[in-house]
């Protein structure tokens, strides 16, 4: 069963959200002046476009191939970040989502381990593999603990230290990991 088939509806509109390289390496970074965040080579650096959670009923469902699992990355992981702030308030890692994909292929299906499917939203169904992502105004830990409705967002992707090379993998030896936005239908 397709993302979009399972989470969309007449009221849930799907809006494909664009994967790109968040923070080059260091020396394209320095060579074309970008601040790179302390940036280094142990990871890949991937984001999404930016977008809004509308509404609470607003989520994202990010998907990709489990880089631990292929052996090109120790450890990868995803999170929400507000823009505003620079704030990355929620996520998961590879760990904590392998064999959340079973669901999407067929039963049995022995390559499925090697893939993800996770829910990014304000509240999740029981056993349902999500991240909750939590408000900014009003939150007890402070402000950048959170990001607000109507604000603009993004999804971060990090995969680290390739086992063979022992460095960050390169961009384009990697499928680089994507993410669904489905938005209340206006």
């Amino acid at each position: 069963m397709t993302i979009v088939r399972r989470h969309g509806s007449a009221q849930l509109r799907p809006v494909h959200l664009d994967t790109d390289i968040w923070l080059p390496e260091g020396y394209t970074g320095i060579f074309r002046d970008v601040d790179l965040l302390a940036e280094d080579r142990d990871t890949t650096y991937l984001r999404t476009n930016f977008f809004q959670l509308a509404c609470d009923d607003d989520f994202v469902i990010v998907y990709g191939v489990n880089h631990e699992q292929t052996g090109k990355a120790i450890y990868s992981n995803f999170s929400f970040y507000g823009v505003e702030l620079l704030n990355g308030v929620a996520g998961t890692n590879s760990a904590e989502y392998a064999n959340s994909a079973a669901d999407y292929f067929p039963v049995g299906y022995e390559n499925s381990k090697y893939y993800y499917v996770y829910k990014i939203a304000r509240r999740a169904a029981a056993g349902e593999p999500c991240v909750i992502v939590p408000y900014s105004t009003g939150n007890p830990s402070g402000k950048a603990f959170g990001v607000d409705n109507n604000k603009d967002a993004y999804i971060a992707f990090r995969a680290y230290i390739d086992v063979n090379t022992q460095v960050g993998p390169s961009l384009f030896e990697i499928i680089w990991d994507r993410a669904i936005l489905f938005t209340k239908a206006t």
